[in-house]
């Protein structure tokens, strides 16, 4: 069963508009990283993300010549890098959701996305706070 947490602009007039966004790992984030970033308009992300694979890839060059076995070292940084924006990739999502004035509108679980929209939504039907499972 996967949690999701809904986000919604304040007085926002359809629930179906609401944001889920999945507790947890993201694949996404972990295989795509600055990419992953701009598709969900976190630039300034994006741009950090960017950054970093240049200069680990201009260090590689270097590396190569400095150090025995640095281009491991580098590699290993990218990969380290890469593990913690998949960690933390969807909390970077909410921190951002909220600062554009977005807020938890409830959390609701299902065996997938769909599923836990749907109970979301019905929550709100039933003038009830999303359940975390049924």
């Amino acid at each position: 069963m996967k949690v999701y947490s809904f986000y919604m602009r304040p007085g926002a007039d359809s629930p179906g508009r609401a944001i889920a966004i999945k507790e947890g790992f993201s694949w996404p984030a972990l295989l795509f990283g600055f990419l992953w970033a701009a598709y969900h308009r976190h630039w300034f992300l994006a741009l950090v993300l960017a950054l970093i694979e240049i200069v680990v890839l201009l260090a590689g060059e270097q590396a190569r010549d400095l150090l025995p076995g640095g281009e491991a070292v580098l590699g290993a940084v990218a990969v380290g890098m890469n593990l913690l924006v998949g960690l933390f990739g969807n909390d970077l999502r909410r921190v951002a959701l909220e600062r554009r004035g977005y807020v938890l509108a409830g959390l609701a679980a299902g065996r997938d996305r769909d599923n836990a929209e749907q109970r979301f939504l019905d929550s709100l039907v039933a003038g009830s706070r999303p359940a975390a499972s049924r």
